[in-house]
Order: C-alpha cells, then structure tokens, then sequence
C-alpha cells in the first residue's frame, strides 16, 4: 500500500477529496481510500464515488478502482471540505 502518489505535479494521498462536474447541478466527488500497484506494478486508486446535487446532498455513493492515470484525467479539481461555511471548496 502507498499513501501518497504524483502525477504531473497532481498530488493524490489517502484521505483526499477531488470533484469533478456531471453537468447541471451534479457533481462527482471522490474521496480517496487507498493507493497501491497491481500484480502488473502498474498504481491505481481506490475511492469512494459520491454524487452530489447543487444544494450538497448526496443522492449516491460506491467503491471504484481506477488506474492513476485514468483517475487524474476524470478527477482534476483537488476539494476540501470547509466546515465554517459548511461546503466544499476548490484547493489550489
């Protein structure tokens, strides 16, 4: 297991949230669970996949795997969750 890993200066660790747009007011937001290397060597992601509706609730959520560089081309904007306003918001 890995906790950490980079990618084209794209900074992935356990515990770190990214969000991509389904367009509209959905919103796909992963949280991610482990990092690690297939019997292949080659890195993936395990996260949990939370959909999310304009006002913040949460309508779905699953486990998924991606490889990391399939996971850094869907998931490019790095969130975290601001608890004095209640919302997540964009890491820079």
């Amino acid at each position: 297991m890995v906790q950490s890993l980079a990618k084209d200066d794209f900074d992935i660790e356990e515990g770190s949230l990214f969000r991509r747009g389904m367009g509209g007011s959905l919103s796909e937001i992963a949280e991610v669970i482990e990092i690690g290397h297939d019997k292949m060597g080659i890195p993936h992601v395990r996260f949990n996949a939370h959909l999310m509706r304009g006002n913040g609730s949460a309508t779905d959520s699953e486990q998924r795997t991606l490889s990391l560089d399939s996971f850094c081309a869907r998931y490019k904007e790095r969130v975290r969750f601001n608890e004095k306003l209640n919302r997540l918001e964009s890491v820079l």
